[in-house]
């Protein structure tokens, strides 16, 4: 069976990237990622341009000079087209049937490449991106609690709200022109092409291999994460039903094999079947129903946080006291860590089940480091989290009790007596 996170891949002299994952679906998913992306806001490129150019690209082409010409061609079809724009990169996505791959292909190509920049569009576009800015109240977060977790607590919000979307003063004053000027940056080196479906793409080569591309000018106008508070503490929140206690760490973006190693001890710590947290609090004490997490990353930094939502307050400092020797415990059982280790190597059957996954995926990778890893060599990645040395390196590099933190969320005194 072909490892779903291998593709074809050619590059090009003016360093365009094409990823093919060949396949005999019935229809076909294209992906064009260029390198420019919120982060890139506030130097060359005015706060929010990143964004509402990706908006405006979809409206109109040379190729395709009608607004929404193009997009209700490809929904006619059956197929979706989107755009998103990310930390450092924008990506164009398109799915459609086989048959309409050429020349769906060449209206994709189009509105990335030789987009038709009107005056009227950026104007539409500048009314939604306000209503998309609108309802960014608790970024980065998406509740009150989130905003103090991330944004606080963890001081994680970069890109900021204005990076990703800008002001009002940013918004109203984007033109056509400064939109254009912003597109210069997307034929730059670095340009990557990723097609799952079909057996043969020459009309992706050829485009690919023609395209006119500069060396990279932008710089990632990027604040690091800190700590606000890393001291234990509490936090009183309405949306807070009991209280819940957090972990959380953050640290360099981990390397491929490294992110494989994290991955395992986020899993292993939380699912409900060899979980050491899980046993102590669930099995042994009957204090929890369930344990969590939730990570956020970008392009040089990741952080991640564990989640105990508790019944009683008084068990806090008994967690306090014991986690780090739990974790120690387990972390030195060879049966289980290589149990556990069985176990998501298993669970691995049910990923890439759809040509969308294989294809995020990859991109995810290409954004952050430039290349694909395997599924094979992640899975091999996995396999040495069995070692109890290993493993536990891993857990001092990313989550040592020197660096962590600790929060204790607590319903504010309205919601206790709600």
């Amino acid at each position: 069976m072909r490892d779903k996170q291998v593709f074809d891949t050619v590059h090009f002299p003016n360093m365009v990237s094409v990823h093919h994952y060949p396949s005999d679906d019935a229809f076909v998913l294209f992906a064009v990622m260029v390198p420019v992306g919120s982060l890139h806001s506030g130097g060359e490129v005015p706060f929010g341009a990143a964004h509402v150019l990706e908006h405006v690209l979809l409206y109109r082409s040379e190729r395709h000079p009608e607004q929404h010409a193009f997009t209700r061609w490809v929904s006619a079809r059956g197929g979706d087209i989107n755009a998103c724009t990310r930390h450092a990169a924008t990506r164009f996505i398109l799915q459609i049937p086989a048959q309409y791959a050429e020349e769906a292909w060449q209206g994709l190509s189009a509105l990335v490449f030789h987009p038709a920049i009107k005056s009227e569009d950026v104007e539409n576009s500048k009314g939604v991106i306000r209503t998309e800015a609108a309802q960014q109240r608790w970024y980065p977060g998406t509740t009150a609690l989130g905003a103090y977790l991330w944004g606080a607590w963890m001081h994680t919000g970069s890109p900021s709200v204005r990076q990703i979307y800008g002001d009002e003063k940013d918004i109203a004053g984007m033109t056509a022109d400064a939109l254009t000027r912003v597109h210069a940056h997307y034929p730059t080196h670095s340009v990557h092409i990723m097609v799952a479906g079909l057996q043969q793409i020459p009309y992706v080569y050829k485009d690919a291999e023609r395209l006119e591309t500069i060396a990279p000018t932008l710089t990632e106008q990027y604040v690091p994460m800190r700590w606000g508070t890393r001291e234990y503490h509490m936090h009183a929140s309405d949306e807070s039903a009991s209280p819940t206690y957090y972990r959380g760490s953050f640290y360099p973006l981990p390397s491929g094999e490294e992110r494989a190693a994290v991955n395992f001890l986020l899993e292993f710590l939380t699912n409900p079947y060899h979980s050491p947290l899980y046993a102590w609090l669930r099995h042994e004490r009957g204090w929890v129903y369930d344990i969590t997490y939730q990570r956020r990353s970008n392009t040089q930094e990741e952080a991640v946080l564990v989640e105990i939502p508790l019944l009683d307050q008084a068990h806090v400092e008994n967690i306090r006291v014991e986690f780090s020797e739990r974790v120690a415990r387990a972390l030195n059982d060879e049966p289980v860590l290589r149990a556990e280790v069985e176990r998501q190597l298993g669970e691995g059957v049910f990923s890439y089940q759809t040509l969308w996954s294989i294809v995020d995926d990859g991109l995810d990778d290409l954004e952050r480091y430039g290349c694909v890893t395997s599924y094979a060599a992640y899975q091999d990645a996995k396999r040495r989290c069995a070692d109890p040395t290993y493993a536990k390196q891993v857990f001092d590099t990313f989550f040592s009790t020197d660096t962590s933190g600790e929060l204790l969320a607590v319903p504010s005194k309205k919601e206790a007596l709600s």
